[in-house]
């Protein structure tokens, strides 16, 4: 049978499964392969060693042990071994595995960072090493788990998000970003020079989502470096400190655009006269690509 897709839940014993992925090891033809292990009470015997054979293997998702910690050396670096794929997701994921996944030297050519584990000052210098082309981007306050400390602690604890916006910026292939905080409570302390620092570097990015700002005091950084010829989607929501509406002049600079959406991130609605240049077909001279747009204001936040 010529399988291209396939996904297994291991639900057997240990010898079973590996026999299992053993056989899947000689379909010579998969693309793309899901493994849940999430509740597999003999996961640490589990050898994901014959996936190194499958050469056209480009995507592999693992849904791993509840504790990440648990997956063990032997296979870190079978995954490690999986040099064909482009899109890895291995959920749950924490820092510390991300660490040992990423650490040099390694031959990854992971394209695709989503929904990973928090970025840390730690991990963030090994991303240049990866082809990356698409980074979900959660900057993580090291041991701020809200649930052990504090909102006080957690808010109070500082985030390098300088050095790690760095590295982002020698991602130089990356067509897509999403910038969040690690758990929606603290806020995305990223400023604006920052932010025009990493995107003037990247020129083949085409889609960007910011969440849960805390720290932007303009959006010029859409002018900066090719974002006015590349930018096709912008996602801007829930920014805790809303821009006066003399910003949305940055927006109109973005000649490729085609999806926008902006929710809560003006100190003001919009004007009737901005929603109808901007609500498809637009009547801006510079957003003639626009084919979405949604919108939203909600009065500025008080905490």
């Amino acid at each position: 049978m010529d399988f291209r897709s396939l996904s297994a839940l291991a639900a057997e014993l240990a010898p079973d499964v590996n026999a299992v992925l053993a056989a899947v090891g000689q379909l010579q033809q998969l693309q793309s392969f899901e493994l849940n292990l999430l509740t597999h009470p003999w996961h640490d015997q589990i050898s994901l060693a014959p996936l190194a054979r499958l050469p056209l293997l480009r995507r592999f998702s693992l849904q791993g042990p509840s504790n990440p910690d648990h997956l063990t050396q032997a296979q870190v670096a079978e995954l490690r071994a999986l040099e064909h794929v482009e899109d890895a997701t291995v959920f749950p994921m924490n820092t510390a595995l991300l660490g040992r996944l990423l650490a040099p030297p390694h031959t990854l050519r992971w394209k695709a960072l989503s929904d990973s584990a928090p970025i840390t000052e730690a991990v963030a210098p090994l991303l240049p090493a990866l082809p990356l082309e698409t980074l979900r981007l959660w900057l993580a306050v090291p041991h701020a788990d809200f649930l052990q400390q504090t909102l006080r602690t957690v808010r109070g604890t500082q985030l390098d998000s300088a050095r790690i916006l760095r590295a982002v910026a020698s991602c130089t292939q990356l067509r897509s970003i999403r910038l969040t905080d690690s758990n929606g409570i603290t806020g995305l302390h990223v400023t604006s020079e920052q932010l025009t620092a990493c995107l003037s570097q990247l020129p083949h990015l085409a889609e960007l989502v910011l969440h849960c700002a805390t720290a932007l005091t303009t959006l010029a950084f859409l002018t900066s470096g090719s974002l006015p010829h590349t930018l096709t989607g912008l996602y801007l929501d829930d920014f805790y400190q809303q821009l006066p509406l003399c910003e949305l002049q940055h927006v109109h600079s973005l000649s490729a655009l085609r999806h926008l959406s902006l929710t809560c991130v003006f100190d003001a609605p919009l004007s009737p006269a901005d929603v109808a240049a901007l609500t498809p077909p637009t009547q801006s001279p510079t957003l003639r690509h626009l084919t979405t747009f949604q919108h939203k204001w909600s009065a500025p936040r008080r905490d």
